[in-house]
């Protein structure tokens, strides 16, 4: 199997070590996107998106290369395009990006007995929005809740 090409810089004793990519994880995608953009620079081509995308093409492997192969030509042939896609596929959230899983609320203690458990302890009271009826008490029923206007009953 043939060697892969050796740019000028490589020819010259500085040896700028491309590795394959195969699509792992976001480390190895952020190592591979750097060791293309050093490899343009130390050519002069940092500005070439067509000669990176070329030039980042023959260290596809793996899933990485089926990945790549799926691309549209236009995102294949532009290394700025192609970079986006892999940043897209492989990079690790942002940090504000981040899912934080909600933390359910403690429930509060059934026993009445200690009141300053921090706890907020009174009674449901709905209050209509039509300022001539009467506030009523939730009270529980056997199969639903009522609404009355003994405190005494109400929920707690």
């Amino acid at each position: 199997m043939a060697s892969k090409p050796k740019t000028s810089s490589q020819a010259n004793g500085l040896y700028l070590p491309v590795d394959s990519f195969r699509g792992n994880n976001s480390e190895e995608c952020t190592t591979f996107i750097q060791a293309i953009r050093e490899a343009a620079w130390a050519e002069g081509k940092l500005r070439d998106a067509a000669w990176m995308a070329d030039l980042a093409s023959l260290y596809f492997s793996s899933k990485a290369m089926s990945w790549h192969a799926k691309l549209p030509v236009e995102v294949r042939q532009d290394w700025f395009k192609l970079e986006v896609a892999l940043v897209d596929r492989w990079a690790p959230a942002d940090e504000g990006d981040e899912f934080t899983q909600p933390v359910p609320a403690v429930a509060p203690k059934t026993s009445g007995a200690d009141r300053n458990d921090g706890v907020m302890h009174g009674v449901l009271k709905a209050i209509p929005d039509d300022s001539q009826a009467t506030p009523s008490y939730v009270q529980p029923g056997s199969l639903k809740y009522a609404l009355m206007g003994d405190r005494e009953t109400a929920l707690r």
